[in-house]
């Protein structure tokens, strides 16, 4: 039984993180992360391993988008047949730059 409950506990505490993901993307405020990631694909674009990521802290959701914007431009040359450039803006709770690497 306290399995049961460890793991109930577990299940609301992900669901409180996911809805404070979402009021931090809806409101725009707070530390965001403009996130570009470079994705080299297999021959038949089933299975990818990332390549290069481009990140940085920016105050707010528009500034995010913004630095999006540029490293996206900054990270276009590497777009080719095989490879793709994609871009992201995450809130401080989802941005797990160990993880991304």
């Amino acid at each position: 039984m306290p399995s049961l409950v460890a793991g109930a506990r577990g299940a609301a505490e992900e669901v409180e993180r996911l809805r404070e993901i979402g009021a931090r993307h809806c409101t725009g405020r707070g530390d965001l992360y403009a996130v570009v990631e470079v994705f080299q694909w297999e021959e038949m674009k089933r299975e990818g391993q990332s390549i290069k990521v481009a990140t940085d802290r920016c105050k707010g959701k528009r500034a995010a988008i913004e630095r999006s914007r540029v490293l996206l431009a900054e990270n276009a040359h590497l777009f080719r047949e095989q490879t793709t450039v994609e871009a992201s803006v995450m809130c401080d709770l989802e941005f797990q730059p160990e993880v991304r690497r």
